[in-house]
C-alpha cells in the first residue's frame, strides 16, 4: 500500500468553505419555511411580514466560523408569532387608537387576545439535513 499525506491546511479551508455554504443555504431555506408558514396560517394582509424577514451574518462563535441569523423586521411578527393577552377595561377610561392612514379615532372597551401561531416554531420543525444539501 501506498502512503497517503494530507495537507491539513487544504482541507480545513475546503471543508470550511463547505460548511458556510451549507449553512447559509439552511438560512435561505428556514426563511422560506417561515414565509410558508406566515402563508398558511391565513395571517397576510400586506404581506409585510413575509416580505422583510431578512437573513444576515450574525456574530462568530468562535474564530473562522460564520454564522447567520434570520431575523424578522417588522414590530407585528412578534406579536403574531408568539400572541397576546388582551387589554381588559379599565373602569372609566377606553382603549383610543388611530389606525395608520386614517385621521379618525376608534375606541374599543377592550381588546381581545391575539392566539400565537408559531411561525418560527413550526419552520424550525420543519427543517430536514436536505435544507443544509444542495
Amino acid at each position: 500500500m501506498g502512503k497517503v499525506t494530507v495537507d491539513s491546511a487544504k482541507l480545513h479551508r475546503a471543508l470550511t468553505n463547505i460548511a458556510e455554504a451549507a449553512s447559509e443555504r439552511a438560512a435561505k431555506n428556514l426563511r422560506q419555511k417561515i414565509r410558508e408558514e406566515i402563508l398558511l396560517s391565513g395571517r397576510v394582509l400586506t404581506g409585510e411580514m413575509m416580505e422583510k424577514i431578512d437573513v444576515d451574518q450574525a456574530v462568530p462563535h468562535g474564530p473562522k466560523q460564520r454564522r447567520w441569523a434570520v431575523r424578522p423586521k417588522t414590530k407585528q411578527f412578534r406579536f403574531q408569532d408568539q400572541g397576546t393577552r388582551g387589554v381588559p377595561y379599565v373602569k372609566g377610561r377606553v382603549l383610543r387608537f388611530k389606525p395608520k392612514g386614517s385621521g379618525v379615532f376608534i375606541f374599543r372597551m377592550s381588546t381581545g387576545p391575539i392566539s400565537p401561531a408559531y411561525f418560527l416554531k413550526k419552520a424550525k420543525a420543519r427543517m430536514s439535513a436536505s435544507d443544509w444539501g444542495e
